[in-house]
């Protein structure tokens, strides 16, 4: 045999080894190559928000936190969208963040906000009576608001009486 065929043979062979072995070889390099990435520790993360501060709440607690919320957001669109919304409904605004202020702490602030845009494409009738419809939507929003106030005020007002009637009943026994 001359060189030349011995070289043609041993190629032969390599490239039938490298059939036969090549893929088991790849990924035995590849796992290999995985595990040293695997073994590198990953740097510490810390979250610094100010969540210490917030108490975990209760799927129903969240629920309440989420509508409480959602009704504030929408009045402050409305306070944005109208001209003098603000002004009159300043009074109920604040006494509901007075009597949602804990229940409103608790909740992370929200990522989004509502915004009433512009109609735009109408025709003037139609734009009035979009106007109309989102005016007519946020006092709709402020009545809920103060009908609540109302309620809980109510609730309020007849557990003090009767804790202030018991009492007054205790003393003249």
């Amino acid at each position: 045999m001359r060189n030349k065929d011995i070289l043609l043979v041993i190629l032969f062979v390599v490239l039938v080894l490298g059939i036969a072995f090549g893929p088991g070889l790849l990924d035995w390099w590849q796992a290999r190559q995985a595990g040293d990435i695997e073994t590198r520790p990953e740097p510490a993360t810390v979250d610094v928000t100010d969540d210490t501060s917030r108490r975990t709440l209760s799927p129903d607690e969240q629920a309440e936190a989420e509508r409480v919320s959602g009704m504030l957001r929408l009045h402050k669109a409305c306070t944005e969208r109208f001209e003098g919304f603000e002004a009159e409904a300043q009074p109920v605004v604040e006494a509901w963040e007075e009597r949602f202020g804990e229940l409103l702490a608790a909740t992370p602030e929200q990522d989004f906000r509502i915004v009433l845009s512009q109609p735009e494409g109408l025709d003037e009738a139609a734009v009035e009576k979009a106007r109309a419809e989102e005016r007519a939507m946020c006092e709709r929003n402020l009545d809920a608001m103060r009908t609540e106030l109302a309620k809980a005020d109510e609730a309020s007002g007849e557990t003090s009486g009767e804790t202030s009637g018991e009492t007054s009943g205790e003393t003249s026994r």
